[in-house]
Formats: structure tokens, C-alpha cells, sequence
């Protein structure tokens, strides 16, 4: 899904009188073999300043389905929130129904905002012309809607966990966005294929698997000072039993520095370029 330099690209930013549009779906344009399809309206949600959606590209009889966060000034893009691989079906509408089931039993993995133009989707100078009425027609923020915006890895036996923020949770306090974080805890497994490892250079592969345990932790970013504190923890289990928690009046919190390139950096910068403050 790298940029390609072809006329196709302009044409689809160009031509806007040639595009198809079926339902709450825009035809982006051709991109080589594949055509894409951006979901709009009601498909779409608000989330802060940005907006989430899906964006389908369709080539011979399959889709590769990816969930974005753009926002709506047009100055960032996410790469892949979600991604799901579905046969074409009937309608657009019913492929988006089967993109969103099947990618919703996928282990999360981080995402990031960038630089609209460092972006290596082929479709973001098209998706970038619709930005605006996107916003506009989208639907209100959803609640509990999980977008990664951190990682980090398995260490010394512990489990590793995908940080994500959850959509409809924020409030601006002063000069703070407060808002609820979601940890699923993962670890890396053998991955076996009729029952044998699959291998790599001779090195059998691994891949994710989420242990259903989770953490929620209420967060306060403060976007000028670049300082962050939590004042609430709840730890779950596989069977979503309470099984720890920990809380302190929130005016009690001390917030701290956030050190540079770690999780909770990534946090505070997207945090804030999503709910404002920076």
C-alpha cells in the first residue's frame, strides 16, 4: 500500500465530477488493479478533532478493508487502526458489515498519527480532497470504541500489552484531556499451521495472542506541561472479574514528566492532537 506515482493518483484528487458514490460510500479512484472505496456518512464517527472510517480496496474479487483516524484539519493521518481481508460481496454496505465483524476478532496492534504528506496509503491524497465533508456527515463519537496508540513488548516472563484509548471517554480540565485507557495483555506464541511450526529462515515463526485479561486506567494528559498522571486502575481477568483496584482523589494526582521516546509519550502526543490542547 505504498504511494505510487502515477496519474491515477491526481485523477482521483482531480476529477471529483467522476467519482462513484453508492450509498454512504465514495469511489476514491483505481490505483493500478485495485479500486477504493471510502465510507462516509453514518459509516464514518467523530472521534475528537479527527475522524474514524474505513477505507476498502477492492481487487480481483477480495477486499483489503483498513480502519483510519484523519484528522479533519487535514494535517495528520493514522496508518492501519484495523484491517480485515473479506471477499467482495453484494454492495459495498455488505462488505463493510463483513470488514468490521472479521476485524474485530483481531489482536490490536499500535497505530500513529503522522504528517498527512509522509503517509504511504496510495488513496491519502483522495481521502485528503474529502476530508472536510467527511467530518461534517460523519455520526457522533461512539463510547468504549478501542484505537492502539501504544505498545510494549513481553519482558522477563510478564505479558506484553497494547495500550488504547477509548473513544467518547474524554474531558478537558484546564489544561488537561482526561480520558479512560484500555490494556490488552498478549503474549507470542508458536505459530503452527496443521499442527507444525511455521518457519522462517529456519526460525519458527510467532505471532500475538491475546490472553483476555485487561487493564483500565483513567489518565490526565496535560498538553502544555507535557505531564501525565492516572488517579484510577482496574485490573480484569480472562473473564472479566475484578480481581485489583486502586484510586485517589483526582485533585490529589501528581502529575509527572513524560520521558522521551517511551509509551507515554506517544500517548500524550496523540491524546492531545486528538482532543486539543497542543
Amino acid at each position: 500500500m505504498k504511494k505510487q506515482t502515477t496519474t491515477c493518483v491526481l485523477c482521483a484528487v482531480l476529477s471529483v465530477s467522476a467519482f462513484a458514490q453508492q450509498g454512504s460510500f465514495v469511489n476514491l479512484g483505481t490505483f493500478g488493479d485495485t479500486t477504493t472505496y471510502l465510507a462516509t456518512g453514518a459509516n464514518a464517527s467523530r472521534v475528537g478533532g479527527g475522524v474514524l472510517t474505513y477505507v476498502h480496496q477492492l481487487s480481483g474479487g477480495f477486499s483489503t478493508s483498513v480502519q483510519v483516524l484523519a484528522m479533519c484539519d487535514g494535517s495528520q493521518l493514522s496508518d492501519t487502526v484495523r484491517v480485515a481481508y473479506v471477499k467482495e460481496g453484494n454492495s459495498i454496505a455488505e462488505l463493510e458489515q463483513r470488514a468490521k465483524a472479521q476485524a474485530s476478532t483481531y489482536p490490536l496492534y499500535r497505530t500513529a498519527l503522522s504528517d498527512w504528506k509522509q503517509s504511504e496509503f496510495d488513496f491519502a491524497p483522495a481521502l485528503k480532497f474529502h476530508i472536510k465533508n467527511l467530518c461534517k456527515s460523519a455520526s457522533l463519537e461512539p463510547k468504549n470504541v478501542a484505537v492502539p496508540i501504544g505498545n510494549y513488548e513481553e519482558k522477563q516472563g510478564e505479558p506484553g500489552g497494547v495500550v488504547a484509548f477509548l473513544t467518547g471517554t474524554a474531558v478537558r480540565r484546564d489544561q488537561s484531556v482526561e480520558i479512560w485507557l484500555r490494556t490488552n495483555y498478549y503474549t507470542q506464541e508458536t505459530l503452527l499451521v496443521n499442527g507444525e511450526p511455521v518457519l522462517s529462515n529456519g526460525v519458527a515463526r510467532k505471532h500475538r495472542v491475546e490472553t483476555g485479561a485487561y487493564e483500565l486506567r483513567r489518565t490526565a494528559f496535560n498538553c502544555v506541561t507535557r505531564q501525565l498522571g492516572s488517579h484510577q486502575v482496574i485490573e480484569y481477568d480472562k473473564a472479566g472479574s475484578v480481581i485489583d483496584q486502586t484510586s485517589i482523589p483526582r485533585e490529589k494526582v501528581k502529575l509527572l514528566d513524560v520521558v522521551p521516546e517511551t509509551v507515554g509519550e506517544a500517548q500524550l502526543d496523540t491524546i492531545c492532537t486528538i482532543y486539543g490542547g497542543k
